[in-house]
């Protein structure tokens, strides 16, 4: 981490002001610090009325980054990790963002196009009404398939998209497609059916990848007519992308190719895939109340996931957490507990007590801020 950026959490202890650092000093750091600094104010209730107080900090200065001539893609990502954090209590920072995201959908710098449109869908998926989603769902769906459908058009700069843009908008597609109700999923899946069954030719593996994994959650949340009329010529498509045997591909795509249209086939056949993500223990260093370094722990999980939306829904949070979804899906009131469904996944119950949970009320108080502030800054806790 960037000694500046270190020096100043330690000077301004959780002053809002340090979060200006964001993308000057370090990006991941600031990122991962917000993160621990959220769940530092859940955890100590003298401190939950700050809540407020920091989100309308960091959105005041995330959307003036975004609006400026120089946005930085780690804004974006801040942004995504704290609608998925904080789910509606991250209100403020969409409504002061989200015309900015939009309008960096078409910008011509790759990485922060690429994150505006996984931002969009973290942001539609976890925190706006469902009218406003489904609009979301159509901007997307237009950038990735194009207004007259078959081939997408890059509309920065009028020539077909790149399949990294195509691929980042079917997967901000497959998520918010997980929080619709059915019969606003089957009205997207009757009016793109003919485009997305398209992208099963396409010419790059991973736009195939992941056209078969919008399909497996259309097929299993929606009774589209469109896609039941067209099911002879998706099984045939399915069939041959499952046998994977093209000579142009590598051993690893043609691998993850196979398991992704097995299992589509098996989903079409009445079998749903089944995924078990053992999420390991977590370690952490943080200080004692008496100034004494301590290794806290989060015992392992296990979570079976028996639908191609849950496997989306991990796939997506497991990406923007990394170690720290283990410390989510731990906590009841945690946001992430919800979207993962964790009281109906979790196969294997927690490995035993954490060390933490075992100090006293008193030594836990005193320990906490030291503790969390050490683990923000070493990037270790979420």
């Amino acid at each position: 981490m960037d000694s500046d950026f270190a020096s100043q959490v330690r000077k301004t202890e959780w002053d809002p002001n340090w979060v200006e650092l964001i993308g000057e000093k370090a990006p991941l750091a600031a990122r991962q610090g917000f993160a621990g600094l959220i769940k530092f104010l859940r955890d100590n209730t003298n401190a939950l009325e700050d809540v407020g107080r920091y989100i309308e900090t960091i959105s005041m200065y995330t959307a003036q980054n975004l609006r400026s001539k120089k946005p930085l893609p780690e804004a974006l990502l801040f942004i995504s990790v704290a609608v998925i954090t904080l789910a509606e209590e991250a209100s403020v920072l969409v409504v002061e963002c989200l015309d900015s995201i939009k309008r960096l959908c078409t910008s011509k710098q790759p990485n922060l196009r690429v994150n505006a449109y996984h931002c969009l869908g973290a942001v539609a998926f976890a925190v706006l009404e469902e009218d406003q989603a489904f609009d979301s769902l159509d901007l997307l769906a237009e950038h990735a398939f194009g207004s007259k459908g078959f081939q997408a058009t890059d509309m920065a700069v009028g020539r077909k998209a790149h399949p990294g843009y195509i691929m980042a908008c079917l997967d901000s597609i497959s998520l918010i497609v997980t929080s619709l109700r059915p019969s606003l999923a089957t009205k997207f899946a009757d009016s793109k059916a003919a485009s997305i069954l398209k992208y099963l030719e396409h010419g790059d593996v991973g736009v195939r990848i992941h056209t078969g994994q919008l399909l497996g959650i259309l097929v299993q949340s929606t009774k589209s007519s469109g896609l039941k009329e067209r099911k002879p010529m998706m099984l045939e498509l399915i069939d041959e992308l499952a046998e994977g045997s093209a000579k142009s591909l590598s051993k690893d795509d043609k691998k993850v190719q196979r398991a992704t249209f097995r299992d589509l086939a098996a989903t079409l056949t009445g079998n749903g895939p089944v995924q078990v993500k053992t999420l390991t223990v977590v370690k952490h260093m943080g200080v004692d109340g008496e100034g004494h370094q301590v290794a806290n722990t989060v015992a392992a999980m296990k979570l079976e996931l028996r639908t191609w939306a849950a496997i989306m829904r991990y796939d997506t949070i497991s990406k923007l957490l990394g170690e720290g979804l283990l410390s989510h899906v731990h906590t009841q009131e945690s946001p992430v507990h919800a979207m993962l469904d964790v009281d109906r996944c979790n196969i294997a119950g927690t490995a035993g007590e954490s060390k933490a949970s075992r100090l006293s009320e008193v030594e836990r108080g005193r320990g906490l801020k030291a503790d969390v502030r050490a683990a923000a800054m070493d990037g270790t806790l979420l």
